[in-house]
Formats: structure tokens, C-alpha cells, sequence
């Protein structure tokens, strides 16, 4: 296939309503092949094969890894597997979480990039956050073309947004309009040369992991930040307009999901104090009442006092949680 011929396509909130009507105008002989992330939560059945294929004429599936790739059919990561590409073949692995989700967009884009070049389309669709961005950076520089739903159209606008702000886009259309873009590309003989990418790292899901030495070696210094999955130190890694965090382990955060995360993270820290706070005061009243019965009058008073005191602490950090807006 001389063509555009590998089509890339994340998406996350919204993505169940706006993918059939993507696949759904493609024609039956299409010479491309669609390889989908849709986020995903780990322990959910997904549907999103059947429903894309009763969407249109091509079949769509979950690949298994080390699949063959066919002309014409559409390929939807697993839940809680990541899809990806190495040395021109089709990947579907486990591996830490990539802006917070697994499967996740970057691994799938950048990874098409860097073993496809110029034939790469990549496509970021409605979702929150900044999965995708990246990916389409890495496509867009490694000679691929850069494509996204029209903010002012997509259900949650956030990715488009975040990918058009990194990222060189080539266009940005309503579904309706990708359809035939996608028909054309994947019709249309490259003429250019295949783009070295040459980014500063590689997401490799079979060997993620990295020594401190070799991070620094790399990277340089660490961030002085710490990873929310496995508190682990963090590097900032920076290319252009880009900007990626990344840990010993893997796990890796463009910034908007790093912030998510950290919320999440302040969130369950907030209230393992509330919960530690009532258990103290629970444990405080218990000896106030013990000291009453041993006429220990001075005691009482004590832990009643200390009692109310750490209860009033308890109110002020979930007014705190409020305050933050976390959820």
C-alpha cells in the first residue's frame, strides 16, 4: 500500500457516540487500516468492536499481540492493554499507565510514527485532557499528517484543543468531513521521503524501565517532582512545544494529566487525614468516657477538650476538599 495507509485515532469521552460516525462513511474497499484508542476503565467489557462494525462495511476487532495487519479493518485495543507498534508489527501489551490511562493515545501515535513515517494519519477526537497531543507531534514530525475533530463539534472539546496547541495540524474538520480526507489519503501515492523521528523518547512497552543512571545519563537531573502512580522521582522531558513527565518505571504524564493526577492523588491524601482525625477522636472520646468512670475528672476534661479539637480539624479539611474543587 503506497499510500496513507496506517490511520491512528484517539478518543475518550464522547469517542462512543463520534467513532461509528467516523468508520461508518468509509467504504467498503478502503485501503487504509484504523487502529482505535478509546480510554477505556480496566475492568469493563468493551463493545466497541460489534459497534463499529454495525456502524459500516468494515470489520472491527480486538487484535491479538502479534497480529497480522489487513487492509480495510479497523483495530480496537483491548481494555487495560495498550496498542502499539514496534519494528512494523502490531503490539497489544500491558505496561504503566500512559497519562493516566491504559490503553492510552501516545503509545499507539507516536509508536506508528516512528515505524511508519509519512504513511501515518493521526486523528485526536473528543475527550478531556491531553492524551493524543504528544502522539500527533510525533506523527506531524516524523512526515505523517496531523488531523483533529473540530473543537466547536466535538463533544468534549479538551484534546482537540491540547494537540492543536503542540502539535502543526494539517486539518481540523467535523467527522462528516474526515471521512472523505481519510478515502483521499489513503488513496493518495507519497511522493515525500519517510522522516526519521527523532524524539527525545521512545514509548517502549516491552522494556520500560530505566535505572536512575540511565535517566540521568538521558535526561539529566530529576524534576524534584514525584510520580502520583508509584511515587517514584519524575523527569521532565522537553522537545519543541512539548513537555512530558516520566518516571523510573514508565508511567508517563503530558501536564494537564499530571495535574489530574496529582489532584487525584491530594484527594485521597485529604482524606486518609479525615479518616485518621475520626479515628483519633473517636479513640480520645472512648477514654474520656473511661476517665469518668475511674472518677479521673481532670482527664476527662483533657481528652474532651482534645477530642473536640480534632474533631474541628476534621470539618476544616473537607471544607478544604470542597474549596480545591477535587472530584
Amino acid at each position: 500500500m503506497a499510500g496513507h495507509h496506517i490511520i491512528v485515532v484517539g478518543a475518550s469521552a464522547g469517542g462512543v457516540e463520534t467513532l461509528p460516525k467516523l468508520v461508518g462513511g468509509l467504504p467498503e474497499n478502503f485501503q487504509g487500516s484504523l487502529f482505535v484508542v478509546l480510554h477505556i476503565p480496566a475492568t469493563a467489557e468493551s463493545f466497541l468492536p460489534r459497534i463499529l462494525t454495525r456502524a459500516g462495511p468494515l470489520e472491527a476487532v480486538h487484535p491479538k499481540d502479534g497480529d497480522p495487519i489487513e487492509k480495510g479493518k479497523i483495530y480496537v485495543a483491548p481494555p487495560d492493554y495498550h496498542l502499539w507498534f514496534s519494528n512494523s508489527h502490531l503490539r497489544v501489551t500491558r505496561g504503566p499507565r500512559v497519562n493516566r490511562h491504559r490503553p492510552a493515545i501516545d503509545p499507539l501515535f507516536e509508536s506508528a510514527a516512528h515505524n511508519y513515517g509519512s504513511r501515518v494519519v493521526g486523528v485526536v477526537m473528543t475527550g478531556y485532557l491531553d492524551d493524543g497531543a504528544d502522539g500527533l507531534y510525533a506523527v506531524k514530525k516524523c512526515g505523517g499528517v496531523a488531523v483533529v475533530q473540530n473543537p466547536k463539534e466535538a463533544m468534549v472539546p479538551d484534546m482537540p484543543r491540547n494537540a492543536m496547541r503542540i502539535a502543526d495540524i494539517d486539518h481540523c474538520l467535523t467527522v462528516d468531513k474526515m471521512q472523505s480526507l481519510l478515502v483521499r489519503l489513503s488513496r493518495k501515492r507519497i511522493t515525500k521521503r519517510q522522516v526519521k523521528c527523532e524524539e527525545i523518547m521512545r514509548f517502549n512497552m516491552d522494556s520500560p524501565s530505566m535505572t536512575p543512571d540511565a535517566m540521568k545519563a538521558k535526561f539529566g537531573a530529576p524534576s524534584g517532582l514525584i510520580c502520583p502512580d508509584c511515587n517514584g522521582p519524575l523527569w521532565e522531558l522537553k522537545e519543541g512545544k512539548t513537555v512530558r513527565f516520566r518516571c523510573l518505571v514508565g508511567h508517563s504524564y503530558a501536564p494537564d494529566s499530571l495535574l489530574c493526577e496529582e489532584g487525584v492523588a491530594l484527594e485521597r491524601a485529604l482524606w486518609v487525614a479525615v479518616k485518621t482525625l475520626e479515628e483519633r477522636s473517636t479513640l480520645l472520646r472512648n477514654l474520656a468516657r473511661r476517665s469518668y468512670e475511674l472518677h479521673q475528672s481532670l482527664s476527662q476534661n483533657d481528652f474532651e477538650e482534645k477530642a473536640r479539637q480534632t474533631e474541628s480539624d476534621a470539618a476544616l479539611i473537607r471544607t478544604m476538599v470542597k474549596k480545591l474543587g477535587i472530584k
